[in-house]
């Protein structure tokens, strides 16, 4: 979970790339399913969107990663 803190962090810093960069690693990660990783990385997704806008290419590749992970739907599903 500390990676997808750091990716927050670059978020919140305005480091859309170096963002997108740190969010690889987290993704990939075998316990991505886990339910609190599920829920930062959801949140990962969002904060993108604030910093960057929903038409700025690199916070759409951001979103769009999270998306294709399938955290929005794990997170969906987990709270539903």
């Amino acid at each position: 979970m500390t990676r997808s803190k750091r990716v927050e962090a670059l978020l919140v810093l305005g480091g859309l790339r170096a963002a997108e960069h740190a969010l690889r690693p987290v993704l990939d990660t075998p316990a991505f399913r886990v339910s609190p990783l599920v829920h930062s990385v959801t949140e990962v997704g969002a904060l993108a969107t604030r910093v960057g806008g929903r038409a700025d290419p690199t916070a759409r590749k951001i979103r769009g990663a999270v998306t294709d992970s399938g955290g929005d739907t794990v997170m969906r599903e987990l709270t539903t």
